[in-house]
């Protein structure tokens, strides 16, 4: 289980940007969102009133054999209202529908410039330093700016 913070990174970079979403990786592919992932979605824009729920996306990127597989969605408004209120955790949590989100177009293209950030200490398991923290994220490790894509 991760448990994500409950305040985002601040860094001036940011100050213009808006958030688009947020990515979970995982090691198949699910025919349908998870109903973790409505929850967790649901509960991420409720606890950050600057995000659109109607641009703000979750990201799966599933590695199967030989390929990585990516597929987006956002929450409809039922899905919104039941991730908001779900406490169950187990697989298969009543009242969990497909009709809780719409699968969304995902463009991938080397035209746009984007960037990232990661925490400076180099480690390729960020939620070690998350999990059972109270913290502010941005005061458990630094930030720093990472270019994702070059303009071609």
């Amino acid at each position: 289980v991760v448990h994500l913070p409950n305040s985002l990174p601040e860094h001036d970079y940011l100050s213009d940007l808006e958030p688009l979403g947020w990515l979970h990786t995982q090691p198949n592919e699910l025919p349908q969102m998870a109903p973790q992932d409505v929850t967790m979605h649901a509960k991420m824009l409720e606890m950050h009133k600057s995000w659109d729920g109607e641009r703000c996306i979750v990201v799966t990127c599933s590695f199967t054999p030989g390929s990585c597989s990516l597929t987006a969605y956002k929450l409809t408004p039922s899905g919104y209202e039941w991730g908001r209120a779900n406490k169950d955790t187990s697989a298969n949590p009543q009242g969990y529908s497909p009709a809780h989100y719409d699968k969304v177009q995902l463009l991938l293209s080397d035209r746009f410039m984007g960037f990232y950030m990661v925490p400076d200490t180099g480690t390729s398991r960020y939620e070690a330093y998350i999990v059972g923290s109270q913290q502010p994220l941005d005061q458990l490790v630094p930030w720093h700016m990472h270019g994702l894509l070059s303009s071609a």
